[in-house]
């Protein structure tokens, strides 16, 4: 089963079996990567997820967003990608749509033109992260190659904002480089309200 896909909020019901979910990442990337296709940053980091430890592995950026709602597609979308002990991956991903300026985001644009370093940099990893942790979860696929399946996804549902003017220099390296939704397949999708 393969990723993304469309989230109908108005055929999910609520659940109650899930946990929510803890993000605790550190204000520091390690490395930053241009890899032609987005722009790639090693954070370190850990969450617990269905009550299961991941380590961070890397985050990047897609725009317009992979995940629609309501058949909408958002501006940009962060994925957050993580290993369990048992290998298994796991995503969260963070939609975000026009409105003001993002610090962070600012900060990671800052370093484009610069190409792929080694070198660390500080980052406020909270300004790309919302408050409210709700979040719809599914089971589905990487969206770039090898597109391996069996991956956990948990798209926060509130979205945060970047600037016209962000979304502008971050196509001008990086435009359409989503991958179109595919189809659900009688997949369930829960919602859980953090």
């Amino acid at each position: 089963m393969q990723s993304p896909i469309n989230i109908d909020t108005f055929t999910i019901a609520p659940s109650i079996k899930y946990k929510k979910l803890e993000l605790n990442f550190k204000n520091q990337a390690m490395k930053i990567e241009n890899n032609g296709h987005t722009i790639e940053l090693a954070i370190p980091g850990e969450s617990i997820l269905m009550n299961r430890k991941f380590a961070l592995n890397q985050m990047h950026f897609h725009s317009p967003s992979e995940h629609t709602i309501d058949g909408l597609y958002s501006d940009l979308e962060a994925h957050f990608v993580h290993t369990g002990a048992d290998g298994r991956l796991a995503v969260v991903g963070v939609l975000f749509n026009i409105g003001q300026e993002n610090l962070a985001f600012e900060t990671i644009l800052n370093k484009i033109p610069q190409g792929s370093s080694g070198a660390g940099f500080k980052i406020n990893i909270s300004e790309l992260l919302p408050e409210d942790k709700a979040y719809y979860h599914y089971i589905g696929s990487l969206t770039t190659p090898p597109l391996t399946e069996n991956v956990e996804w948990y798209v926060l549902e509130e979205k945060l904002e970047i600037s016209q003017e962000q979304l502008i220099r971050f196509q001008k390296y990086y435009i359409n480089n989503n991958r179109k939704t595919q189809p659900l397949n009688g997949r369930p999708v829960n919602y859980i309200n953090n």
